[in-house]
């Protein structure tokens, strides 16, 4: 999955739970929402469908706001431009590899066969 995002404030800065939580496995980050140590319900929900996505597919980050230090805290590759991804993805997944675009992705949860 190539998910491009301008993203001028960087990641969730609004959501600092988000980022803070890392790459920590779901059921602990659900856990940690159940003992009240996560109070920001955006920032857990959003980390939770992050962490299923990024355990079932390889997700490259393309944004320029972005750097690679932070992509990193959460537990992706950021690249600097979609030829760059693209490359990178049909690398992986050959020639053959299908694409397919989608807008407005924050308001939608993608299933992967």
């Amino acid at each position: 999955m190539i998910l491009v995002t301008p993203a001028p404030k960087g990641i969730a800065p609004d959501h600092p739970q988000l980022i803070a939580l890392g790459t920590t496995p779901g059921s602990q980050a659900l856990a940690r929402v159940e003992r009240g140590e996560i109070s920001d319900g955006v920032a857990a929900a959003t980390y939770l469908a992050l962490d299923q996505t990024r355990r079932r597919v390889n997700i490259i980050l393309v944004s320029d706001g972005i750097t690679q230090a932070e992509a990193n805290r959460i537990g992706l590759a950021v690249t600097p431009d979609l030829a760059s991804a693209l490359a990178s993805a049909l690398a992986r997944h050959g020639d053959g590899a299908r694409v397919g675009v989608v807008t407005h992705g924050a308001d939608i949860m993608g299933r992967f066969k």
